[in-house]
C-alpha cells in the first residue's frame, strides 16, 4: 500500500561536509520536522549533525536520538557511517518514534520512581499483576501499590487507561 511521503520513514545522505548528497522524496518534510527553532535556515539541523559526527567517530555504531518534532509528533533518528567507511558519508534514518521507544522517556517525564517505571513497562508488554510479581522478584501486593502510585501520579484509574495514556 501507499504511504505518504511524511508518514513514511526518510532516508539522508550527508557527505564528508555535512551536505545532504542523497535524500529520499519524504526527507524535506522530515528536515522541516526537526528544524532548529533557533537556527531556521540552517539546512541541516544540529541534532542530526551531532549525530552524524558520532557515526563517523564509531564507525559500525548507529547513533540514535528521540525528539519532539515541531509539529508535536516524536521522531526517531538513527546515523550510521556508510559501508564506504573512508568517504566520510552519514546515513540518516528519520521516522516517526513507535510508541515502545516513547514510553521510558514518558515515564521519566511523568515523575514515576524507577520501581514505579518498571512495573509501567511490563504493564505496556501485558503482563499480569502475578507475571510482573515473578519478574521483578516483589510480591503481588507491591506491584498493586505501585500501580496505585502511578494511576495517581498519570491521573488514570486503570490499566487500560494508563496503556491508552501511554500509547
Amino acid at each position: 500500500s501507499a504511504v505518504p511521503a511524511g508518514e513514511a520513514p526518510a532516508l539522508v545522505v550527508l557527505d564528508r561536509g555535512d551536505r545532504v548528497v542523497e535524500a529520499t522524496p519524504g526527507a524535506a518534510i522530515w528536515l522541516r520536522r526537526v528544524r532548529d527553532a533557533e537556527l531556521p535556515t540552517q539546512p541541516v539541523p544540529e541534532v542530526l549533525l551531532t549525530l552524524a559526527a558520532f557515526a563517523r567517530e564509531q564507525p559500525g555504531v548507529t547513533g540514535r536520538a528521540r525528539m519532539a518534532g515541531a509539529d508535536g509528533s516524536w521522531v526517531s533518528v538513527h546515523a550510521s557511517a556508510t559501508a564506504g567507511a573512508g568517504d566520510g558519508r552519514v546515513a540518516l534514518i528519520l521516522q516517526a518514534a513507535a510508541p515502545p521507544e516513547l514510553a521510558p522517556m514518558l515515564l521519566r517525564a511523568l515523575g514515576l520512581t524507577k520501581g514505579e517505571q518498571e512495573v509501567c513497562e511490563l504493564v505496556l508488554d501485558g503482563r499480569s499483576t502475578k507475571e510482573i510479581a515473578a519478574e521483578l522478584f516483589i510480591s503481588p501486593w507491591t506491584v498493586q501499590d505501585r500501580l496505585k502510585a502511578v494511576f495517581a501520579k498519570t491521573g488514570v484509574r486503570s490499566r487500560r487507561e494508563l496503556v491508552a495514556k501511554l500509547r
